[in-house]
């Protein structure tokens, strides 16, 4: 009895697997045909109804992975996941499935793509284009040409481009796609406008224009007269561009209205119609742009104000830019950790399979971070201590220079006093025997040390090469001292003193602490400081 209720219990749960296995593929089939139409749908229907895709079986995680990438690439590419892209086509490739098989190659091909794989990328089209052409999956076929077009036109092959787009179209017709057809036909007039081949461009965008009328395709239908204005507008026509893009706006009110208007500002512009330019770019902005539209408006608001010569408002909008570009990096980092978040929901799972191993190299990481860290720690260490060496030289070197220069300064200043004491000694003497030595006195006294502007100024420039420019940081800090402030400082930094200072001047004591009192109120001195004091310790910073 009891073998029994077992066996009946297991029976229970492996029909309620299958059932339930069942229900979840039926739903992924209506999410699958959903993508189609509403990519943002499907996406909520696929997290709301799988909020734990690592428990479903390899069949059903196989088409969840292909349903999750479809509508992420609709949505926004930057949503596709590797893993699950790579989980489908293992799945696929083994499990043939006419449908899915090559969906899950082009799929996996469009996530290597945006992850700059190209190699890989081209490898996994190729796959999709076999698998369709072999199961005759003419829209996947349709949908690998349309792709080959775009990437023959990054590479400037425009030709092929065109080729691509053309077989693309004709795979689609041949299905009643009328959705994407518009779209390679529209595709191809592009092409034809990069050409400059303006005849074939309209003949084609007017093909898709038709085809959007009869399908009453409003979305489309308003892409392609923005196109059309744009055109025009290159072409040098900017009534006709302006009256295409007024088309585009009343044909159809969707996400792509913030682009319409920011272009029409832009034509409005360019016309130097500016007040319309201004109230049309607003209204973009007030449509909630993206963040790379939302900048290229404000730098079309700036552009306007600065051709009104509203500087108030150019302010104004240039600071608005500034804002916008500040919040696009904490933008783009939330929108990335939101895809992280939607495109890593099964990694997790198959992370919890690899835990010793990511373990075991977490510690090798952290290992060789201590060691990096050490050697980063080593380097600034030698780094410091080599720096402390060559200042310490420098120092060194600069002490043995300063003790030379203030050689040749007492050198020099030896010579002048002895020239200067032959002249108090001929100045004595003349009052004995003035014919003898009244001629070489008299030669000294007028074209000496005591009256030559020339050897006072070397002996001031001697005194600025021992004390790093001490007349030139005096006349900076103090400059109303007068020439003889100026040698009288420099006498006494260098240390004269004051009789021997008078003496050279040829003044009395009592005319000599005159001029000093009055240099001390040239440099606002209080009576309390001592003026040698003060000129010994003078380094040139501005006194407290």
């Amino acid at each position: 009895m009891k073998n029994l209720l077992v066996g009946l219990l297991l029976l229970f749960s492996l029909y309620s697997c299958h059932r339930n296995s069942k229900i979840n593929q039926e739903r992924l089939q209506q999410i699958e045909l959903i993508t189609r139409t509403s990519p943002d749908r499907a996406m909520s229907l696929l997290h709301s109804l799988f909020p734990h895709p690592e428990q479903l079986n390899k069949s059903t995680a196989a088409y969840y992975a292909v349903c999750y990438n479809d509508a992420a690439w609709h949505v926004d590419p930057r949503l596709l996941s590797d893993s699950l892209a790579t989980l489908a086509v293992t799945y696929y490739s083994k499990h043939i499935n006419p449908e899915e098989t090559p969906k899950a190659y082009f799929l996996l091909s469009l996530t290597k793509k945006e992850q700059q794989e190209a190699d890989a990328s081209a490898d996994a089209l190729l796959q999709a284009e076999s698998f369709a052409s072999l199961y005759h999956n003419t829209r996947i076929l349709g949908l690998v040409f349309a792709q080959k077009g775009l990437l023959m036109h990054d590479q400037n092959e425009d030709s092929c481009s065109v080729k691509n787009h053309k077989i693309a179209a004709s795979l689609f017709a041949s299905i009643h796609d009328s959705s994407n057809q518009i779209i390679e036909n529209l595709s191809i007039g592009i092409e034809f406008i990069d050409q400059a081949q303006y005849d074939s461009a309209w003949y084609y965008v007017g093909i898709a224009e038709k085809m959007a009328r009869l399908s009453n395709d409003t979305v489309l239908l308003s892409s392609i007269f923005r196109e059309k204005g744009m055109d025009k507008f290159y072409q040098g026509d900017a009534n006709a561009a302006e009256m295409w893009l007024q088309a585009a706006l009343h044909t159809s009110h969707d996400v792509y209205d913030a682009g319409k208007y920011m272009n029409l500002g832009w034509i409005y512009l360019k016309q130097k119609k500016y007040d319309l330019a201004r109230t049309t770019l607003t209204t973009a902005l007030r449509h909630n742009p993206p963040i790379t539209l939302e900048n290229a408006c404000y730098q079309q608001l700036i552009n306007t104000a600065y051709a009104q010569h509203d500087w108030k408002g150019l302010r104004r909008y240039a600071l608005q830019f500034e804002i916008s570009v500040d919040s696009a990096y904490d933008s783009s980092l939330k929108s990335s950790l939101l895809g992280l978040e939607k495109k890593y929901q099964y990694e997790h799972f198959r992370a919890q399979n690899q835990a010793l191993t990511i373990k075991n190299q977490r510690l090798g990481l952290i290992a060789l971070g201590i060691l990096l860290l050490l050697m980063i720690i080593g380097y600034y260490y030698l780094r410091v201590v080599l720096k402390n060496r060559e200042i310490q030289l420098l120092h060194e070197q600069e002490k043995v220079q300063i003790a030379e220069r203030e050689k040749k300064l007492r050198q020099s200043i030896a010579g002048q006093l002895d020239v200067y004491g032959k002249i108090i000694s001929l100045s004595t003497m003349s009052n004995d025997n003035p014919e003898h030595v009244g001629a070489q006195f008299q030669y000294l006294f007028n074209g000496g040390i005591l009256k030559s502007e020339e050897s006072i100024a070397d002996f001031i420039k001697n005194v600025d090469e021992v004390y790093d420019h001490f007349s030139i940081k005096l006349q900076e800090q103090y400059p109303k001292l007068t020439k003889t402030d100026i040698l009288i400082c420099c006498l006494m930094r260098a240390g004269f003193e004051n009789d021997t200072i008078a003496r050279f001047l040829d003044i009395q004591m009592y005319s000599f602490h005159t001029r000093c009192h009055r240099l001390r109120e040239r440099m606002s001195l209080p009576r309390k400081v001592v003026l040698s004091q003060f000129l010994a310790n003078f380094s040139g910073e501005k006194q407290a």
